[in-house]
């Protein structure tokens, strides 16, 4: 049996920013924008009112749902997936999430090539 591999396309059209931003401020009165979350997906530096969001993010969002993020986060800003999965790791390292070491295994994984498509 054959299983149909995943497509960038689909998965670009279920708009991962807004759908990780939504999981981000689910517990928050004021929500996170989509674009505050990309920004600090593509830089790696999170301002300290975001940090409480970004926390609840790394730790309990679906890895699929970051990976849609991640993508959009670098087609839009024009940088590889591999950076924005460097920023994941460190953000999710200087934040000390409980889910840092599936971050930092993700990172290693694309520096080393393993998911060349994925990390690109």
């Amino acid at each position: 049996m054959d299983t149909p591999k995943p497509d960038t396309l689909a998965r670009r059209k279920k708009r991962g920013l807004w759908m990780a931003a939504k999981m981000a401020s689910v517990s928050y009165a004021r929500e996170l924008a989509p674009e505050a979350l990309e920004q600090v997906l593509a830089s790696g530096d999170v301002p300290p009112p975001f940090a409480p969001y970004l926390m609840h993010l790394l730790d309990e969002a679906p890895v699929p749902i970051m990976v849609m993020a991640v993508e959009e986060t670098a087609s839009r800003a024009h940088l590889p997936p591999r950076q924005i999965w460097r920023n994941v790791a460190k953000l999710a390292e200087s934040l000390s999430v409980h889910r840092r070491a599936l971050w930092a295994w993700i990172q290693d994984r694309c520096t080393a090539g393993a998911w060349e498509k994925r990390c690109r």
